[in-house]
C-alpha cells in the first residue's frame, strides 16, 4: 500500500497573538474572547505530550479569531469554530479548530477539514452531509481521528483511524472523542491508516496509509518523522503503473431507477459497472436513460421504447499518487427507436466506448517539500458492453 508522509504545517501563518489585536471584536462576535482561547492553549500546552505541544504552536499561529463562529449543537453543547490557515489534504477544503465549552472551560474537539463552516454545522446538527461532501477530523497532536463523507450517488461513509505499532493494532471508536489525548510512546514507530466503512452495511471499502509517527526511519524519537521520499515515490509509481496496465472493462449490472410517466409508459434508467481499477479500490459506473411501455396489458408485457447513454461516474478512489480522468463515452444501444416502433423490444443492451487517462501526481513530501517526479500520463481507449435488460419495470 502506498505511503506518504504527513506534516501538519500551516500554509500562511501569523504571529501567535494575532487574535489579541481584535480581542473586543472576537468577544462581541462569538462570545469567546482571546483570553478564553489563550486559557485553553495554556492548559493544553501544560498537559499535552510533546507532539501536542509542538502542534499547538502551529495551530495557534494559524488561527483567524476575527472570523470565528459560535454554534450550539442540538444537545446544547456550545462550540466555537475558528478558521485555521493550515494545509489541508484536500486543496479545496479548509481547516477549523473547534472548541467546546464545558464547566466554564474550553476543550478542543479537534481540527476539522471541511469545505465550509456550513458543512460542519450540518454534520453537528443532523450527523450527515450532502452528496459529494466530506469532513475529516484530526487530533490536536496531528494524528487522524475520524471522517465522514457522502458520495456523489448518496452513499454515506465513515472513516476511522487505525494505528499499527510493534505492540498493538487499534481502530478508533466512533463514539469516543479524545482529541487531546497523549500520543503513544515516541520510542515506537506507529503507522496510521484510514479505514473507510459503508455506514449502511458496515462493509470495509478501503484501507489507506496516511503517515508514520515516532521513532521510525530516523531514530530520533520525534513524531511526524516522514518516511523515505524515495520509498514513497517508488511505491506510488508502482501503484500507478499497476493501475494503468491492469485495470479492465467490466460488465456487472447494478439495477435500474424506474419512474412513472403515465399509466402505460415509464422511465427505466439502468446502471452498470463498466470498468474496474486493478486494485479494486475504484470503478466506473455507466448510467443509461431508457423508456419502456406497456405493450400488452393482458399479459403485462412491457417493451423498450428508447435507450440512450447518459453518463459515466467514478466510485471509490484510486491509490495515492494516481489520478484518474475519463471521458463520458459514446453509447450504442442494441436497438433504434425506429426498430422499437415496428417490433416489440423485450430486452436491450448497451455498447460503450470511452477513454481513461492515468496520471502520476504523487504527493510524497520530505520535510514539507513536495518532490516532483516526471512520469508521463497513460491514455487508453476501452470498450464495455452489457446485455440485456428486461423491459419489465
Amino acid at each position: 500500500m502506498s505511503k506518504k508522509a504527513f506534516l501538519f504545517v500551516c500554509g500562511v501563518g501569523t504571529a501567535f497573538f494575532a487574535c489579541k489585536k481584535n480581542d473586543t471584536r472576537v468577544r462581541d462576535h462569538t462570545g469567546a474572547s482571546f483570553q478564553s482561547v489563550s486559557a485553553w492553549y495554556q492548559q493544553a500546552i501544560q498537559q499535552g505530550s510533546e507532539p501536542v505541544r509542538r502542534n499547538l504552536a502551529v495551530i495557534m499561529k494559524s488561527l483567524d479569531c476575527t472570523r470565528s463562529t459560535r454554534f450550539v449543537k442540538p444537545d446544547g453543547t456550545v462550540c466555537h469554530i475558528i478558521p485555521a490557515k493550515l494545509k489541508a489534504e484536500d486543496p479545496d477544503a479548509k481547516k477549523f479548530l473547534v472548541l467546546r465549552e464545558k464547566d466554564q472551560r474550553y476543550e478542543a474537539e479537534g481540527v476539522y477539514e471541511a469545505g465550509s463552516i456550513e458543512q460542519l454545522k450540518a454534520l453537528f446538527t443532523i450527523n450527515r452531509l450532502n452528496s459529494g461532501q466530506a469532513v475529516t477530523r484530526w487530533n490536536i497532536d496531528g494524528t487522524p481521528s475520524m471522517g465522514w463523507q457522502t458520495t456523489v450517488d448518496g452513499r454515506e461513509q465513515i472513516k476511522k483511524a487505525k494505528s499499527i505499532s510493534n505492540t498493538a493494532v487499534k481502530i478508533s471508536d466512533a463514539t469516543v472523542n479524545r482529541p487531546d489525548r497523549r500520543a503513544p510512546e515516541e520510542d515506537l514507530c506507529i503507522d496510521w491508516y484510514w479505514i473507510l466503512f459503508d455506514i449502511r452495511t458496515g462493509e470495509i471499502i478501503s484501507e489507506v496509509y496516511v503517515f508514520s509517527t515516532g521513532n521510525c526511519s530516523f531514530g530520533n524519537g520525534s513524531a511526524f518523522v516522514p518516511v523515505s521520499p524515495t520509498s514513497c515515490y517508488d511505491e506510488q509509481e508502482a501503484d500507478f503503473h499497476f493501475e494503468a496496465n491492469n485495470s479492465t472493462p467490466l460488465s456487472v449490472g447494478i439495477g435500474a431507477d424506474v419512474m412513472d410517466i403515465n399509466g402505460i409508459t415509464k422511465f427505466k434508467n439502468p446502471s452498470w459497472k463498466c470498468f474496474s481499477g486493478a486494485g479494486g479500490g475504484w470503478w466506473l459506473v455507466s448510467k443509461e436513460i431508457g423508456k419502456v411501455k406497456l405493450a400488452d396489458p393482458l399479459t403485462n408485457t412491457w417493451a423498450w421504447v428508447s435507450l440512450t447513454h447518459g453518463s459515466i461516474v467514478m466510485n471509490g478512489s484510486a491509490p495515492p499518487g494516481t489520478a484518474i480522468d475519463y471521458t463520458q463515452g459514446t453509447g450504442t444501444p442494441s436497438f433504434t427507436p425506429e426498430a422499437a416502433q415496428n417490433s416489440l423490444i423485450l430486452y436491450a443492451g448497451m455498447e460503450l466506448d470511452y477513454g481513461i487517462t492515468y496520471s502520476f501526481l504523487s504527493d510524497c513530501s520530505f520535510l514539507g517539500t513536495n518532490i516532483g517526479k516526471l512520469v508521463s500520463p497513460v491514455s487508453k481507449q476501452y470498450h464495455s458492453s452489457y446485455g440485456f435488460w428486461n423491459a419489465n419495470p
